[in-house]
């Protein structure tokens, strides 16, 4: 099936409607893996600070998501660093030691000419991260990520995400908030808030094996969907937060909230602590 444009408020409402919408799509099977999939999917989230899934039946990894930004942020492409919070990764890596098509790298070199092309002209459509590299021989990491415009409109900054590939349930919940978080920090360097999200999923799909948990997810019978928003930022991401990624067991003094509570996300003994500092977070933006 093609075409589908889903809208919400926040991303956990947002991402119920498309695991419904997967699980009554068509079958495919690329590279022999079976899926549920539906191609050109557009994503729309009016807050996008609102980017924090919460939902209990799909258990995230909340220390690996704040440093999976955070290692994208800081123009990192090493196993060896975010290895320490998801130890699995590295199978994607070709050689151990680099990720051939991580974000982080890219990022870097393009951050400074589209933060002063946006503070420049607030009417720009030229800030625009180019993400994907073609491979150049075989590897096990094609970048899912095509590119990232940032657009001010009405005094916002708004990021639009376009991805060839896109799995709903093990990397989409993790994706948005990367790049949130990055037109977070954008949006406090360029000095306007943070506005829209929206992402253009080339294929959007659900694996035959995650189906029966989504179906659970579904299913349901609590609250609802649950959503935990990121404070809007103020000033850059400070230097100290690649260390904290580093080597999260070092207290870095002087940080103060959130890049504090993010730090203490990282040096979380486990999965609730983590969630209890995001969600304090989530307490002070709703303020």
């Amino acid at each position: 099936m093609i075409n589908a444009h889903l809208r919400a408020s926040d991303f956990a409402e947002v991402w119920h409607h498309l695991v419904y919408l997967l699980l009554n799509s068509p079958i495919t099977s690329p590279r022999g893996k079976t899926c549920r999939e539906r191609i050109g999917v557009t994503l729309r989230v009016y807050n996008a600070r609102a980017n924090v899934l919460g939902t209990p039946d799909r258990k995230l990894n909340y220390k690996f998501m704040v440093a999976e930004w955070l290692w994208i942020q800081c123009g990192r492409n090493d196993v060896s660093t975010i290895a320490q919070y998801n130890p699995n990764i590295a199978a994607f890596s070709d050689d151990g030691v680099v990720f051939a098509g991580a974000y982080g790298a890219p990022i870097a070199e393009q951050w400074a000419r589209v933060r002063d092309t946006l503070r420049n002209d607030h009417n720009t459509r030229q800030a625009v991260f180019q993400i994907y590299r073609p491979p150049t021989g075989p590897t096990k990491d094609v970048p899912c990520t095509i590119a990232l415009q940032f657009l001010i409109r009405d005094e916002k900054l708004n990021v639009i995400a376009t991805m060839r590939s896109s799995d709903v349930w093990l990397g989409l919940p993790y994706d948005f908030f990367n790049f949130t978080m990055l037109a977070n920090a954008m949006s406090a360097e360029v000095g306007v808030e943070l506005g829209e999200a929206v992402m253009q999923l080339g294929s959007s799909h659900l694996y035959a094996s995650d189906e029966e948990r989504a179906k659970e997810t579904i299913s349901w019978k609590g609250d609802g969907p649950v959503t935990i928003t990121s404070p809007q930022f103020i000033e850059s991401v400070p230097s100290q937060m690649e260390d904290a990624l580093m080597t999260p067991s070092i207290l870095q003094l002087g940080l103060k909230t959130p890049w504090a509570q993010y730090a203490n996300v990282l040096r979380s003994v486990n999965q609730t602590s983590a969630l209890t500092q995001l969600m304090e977070l989530n307490d002070a933006a709703q303020r």
